[in-house]
């Protein structure tokens, strides 16, 4: 670092202002504590011989420094080091003193540039940490193969270990870091925990015996870990967020093959609340030890990735992206959450960048809409980021349910690079989602899919290749003989393997949107009155730009259910209340799942005003016939919510219903 003091006048410090000039994509700080903000010109006095400050240039996420501008009056110009300036040798000298008393004014200009698209590997200044807390379960009958230290270095250390994997899967923004606790090595965040019952031995889900587990290794760790500091936001509760917790069994998993002395488990998260301490621990990873294969032997590459599987549901409760039963492959390997074993080389397994879907649903991502016709769209390839920031261009989204609630497509770019090294090609991928599928074991609507080029079977685009995606309809919502529809046109790729697509959307029908209060279309909790008719009314005041109620979307757990939809101007009275003025009834028939129910007619509902809108459900057989969504009390206004035996009185209840109005604009 060079200070510039002073007869250095070609640096022209011993001006009476110092104007501070940030470029976009960066701040100055001062390491006093003074900054000035991108946009900005900040001003510092300078009037004594006591200025002493070093000013250092900060980046933004995805910017780089170049230096300071060379310009005319310009303060360290043509260099990038901190620029230190100091008026303290000034003494006496009455040249350079007159400098202090004048109007001069000279800058301190900081370039900055967007940082080129690269693989990112090490977090950003901004990054999130998460602390892992790693647990090695020794078993009477079963024990640990590998040291802790062996354990840690494949976390942290090996080629491909699983910090890096996060950090270039989410572009410098999430660091996973050691949790510390005071056991063998401290602060390691590896802890060994021997326990005397029988291994579990099981490959189901939620067996009982996991969560026996589950019980005593917690209750081990709440004396040998202090839980207070990883619950940064004082609720008593520890998010998968605040400290990931992983029991690795000893022995192997599912996908292992078969051994006489071999104890296994199936790798899985379990999202129930967990007593720990006085705190409550949200989930839990329990994953193998490591995986066997007759003709390769022990695989511990494999462990790796299922670990990072297991983190996406644990830090940020992403969905499983496979069918449970093997009937379809709907995303295959493009995604780590549908398969993160994907072998590279016939004994090492490398786990695939998670999809724009899932980098999306962890909030780590973002999708530029298209709703018009594009030519020559550009979209980087989907692995590379600049670090701490996403990229824009790398993913697109066009809904095709003119509600926006059911289906979407994304439209991104995979490349043979970093962890997307083993994937099976290269190219323009194009996912449809699901937006109310609860899980991707139904063939015909799973979370998430992917589709093939109106050519082939192949699901990835090359150039030259066109892609259509027609608006498909779900259980209870036909789209008749005009479907929205996508295409997208491969053209070429760019030097950087950029891919430039052609895009045209169709449309049929005015464009629409909804009102609903469900925060997890996918949860579901039974209510009722123990028989098979129960009513639920919602007070729904519309807060969009759209003036016409087109129908409702209902949640229904029995086939064969009929619904009565009835729609009121207003509720009165103290509980029970009572709807007034009747604007609407229709019934309908309906099947388990999400039902789109249209009315006969749209029914006028200005922007600003407020509607009841009353949902009898008779489902045969069943006893509890309402659905609703218990995460979204913490969030709703739960005064809007209502039940009723009769659907003509209605009382209080605090439960927000699987329900969401269709709208669309008035002509």
């Amino acid at each position: 670092m060079r200070t510039f003091v002073g007869i250095l006048l070609a640096v022209s410090l011993s001006a009476c202002r110092i104007v501070a000039i940030p470029g976009e994509g960066g701040t100055i700080v001062g390491d006093s504590g003074w900054s000035c903000a991108a946009g900005s010109r900040c001003v510092v006095q300078v009037t004594d011989t006591q200025f002493t400050e070093t000013y250092r240039a900060q980046p933004q996420p995805g910017y780089q420094f170049v230096g300071w501008k060379q310009r005319d009056r310009g303060l360290c110009g043509g260099t990038r080091e901190p620029c230190a300036l100091s008026t303290t040798e000034f003494g006496a000298n009455s040249a350079l003193l007159a400098f202090l008393d004048s109007d001069e004014r000279f800058y301190l200009h900081a370039v900055f540039e967007q940082a080129p698209l690269a693989l990112v590997s090490d977090p950003a200044p901004n990054a999130r940490q998460v602390p892992l807390l790693y647990v090695l379960l020794d078993f009477p009958d079963m024990a640990i193969r590998d040291t802790a230290h062996q354990h840690f270095q494949r976390i942290y250390h090996e080629p491909d270990n699983a910090r890096h994997y996060f950090l270039e899967n989410f572009y410098g923004q999430v660091e996973l870091v050691p949790a510390a606790e005071f056991s063998g090595t401290p602060n390691d965040g590896i802890v060994a925990v021997s326990l005397d019952m029988p291994h579990p031995n099981t490959v189901e889900l939620r067996d009982p015996l996991l969560a026996e587990v589950t019980e005593r290794v917690l209750a081990d760790l709440s004396e040998r870990v202090e839980l207070a500091p990883f619950d940064t936001n004082g609720d008593r509760r520890l998010s998968g967020q605040e400290l990931a917790v992983v029991l690795v069994y000893a022995g192997g998993g599912i996908g292992s093959d078969e051994r006489s002395d071999w104890k296994v488990i199936r790798a899985q998260a379990s999202a129930d609340d967990y007593s720990f301490g006085e705190f409550t621990l949200e989930a839990v990873a329990h994953v193998n030890e490591t995986s066997w294969f007759e003709t390769v032997g022990y695989v511990p590459s494999a462990q790796r990735a299922i670990l990072v599987h297991e983190l996406g549901h644990v830090i940020w409760g992403l969905a499983d992206l496979y069918d449970e039963d093997g009937s379809s492959d709907p995303v295959q390997t493009w995604d780590a959450m549908s398969r993160s074993v994907v072998w590279e080389t016939e004994d090492r397994v490398v786990p695939p960048h998670m999809s724009g879907f899932s980098k999306i649903a962890a909030g780590l991502s973002q999708a530029t809409e298209l709703v018009h016709e594009e030519s020559a769209l550009r979209i980087v390839p989907l692995a590379y980021g600049r670090g701490g920031s996403v990229p824009e261009g790398q993913l697109y989204q066009v809904w095709l349910d003119r509600y926006r609630l059911r289906e979407y497509v994304l439209i991104e770019n995979r490349q043979r690079v970093g962890f997307d090294r083993v994937l099976a090609g290269e190219g323009i991928l194009v996912t449809r989602v699901q937006g109310l599928a609860s899980n991707s074991d139904d063939d015909e609507h799973p979370i998430l899919e992917v589709l093939p080029t109106a050519e082939s079977a192949d699901v990835l685009q090359h150039p030259g290749d066109l892609l259509i995606a027609e608006e498909a309809g779900s259980p209870g919502a036909p789209v008749g003989g005009l479907r929205n529809a996508l295409e997208v046109r491969f053209a070429a790729y760019e030097t950087d393997r950029t891919a430039l697509a052609d895009v045209i959307i169709r449309r049929y029908g005015t464009a629409g949107g909804h009102l609903g209060f469900v925060t997890n279309p996918h949860g579901l909790w039974q209510w009722g009155y123990g028989q098979s008719r129960a009513a639920a009314g919602t007070l729904y005041t519309n807060t969009s730009e759209l003036g016409l109620l087109d129908g409702v979307e209902v949640r229904l757990l029995t086939d064969g259910s009929t619904v009565d939809v009835k729609v009121y101007e207003s509720l009165t009275g103290v509980s029970p209340k009572v709807p007034t003025n009747l604007l609407y009834s229709e019934r309908f028939q309906g099947d388990e799942g999400w039902n789109r129910l249209i009315l006969d007619a749209p029914l006028a509902f200005p922007p600003g005003e407020s509607r009841f809108v009353v949902v009898i459900v008779n489902s045969p057989g069943e006893e509890y016939p309402l659905s609703f969504d218990g995460a979204a009390t913490e969030t709703a206004d739960l005064s809007r919510f209502h039940l009723s035996k009769d659907g003509n009185t209605f009382y209080d209840e605090g439960k927000v219903w699987h329900q969401y109005l269709l709208l669309s604009a008035s002509p």
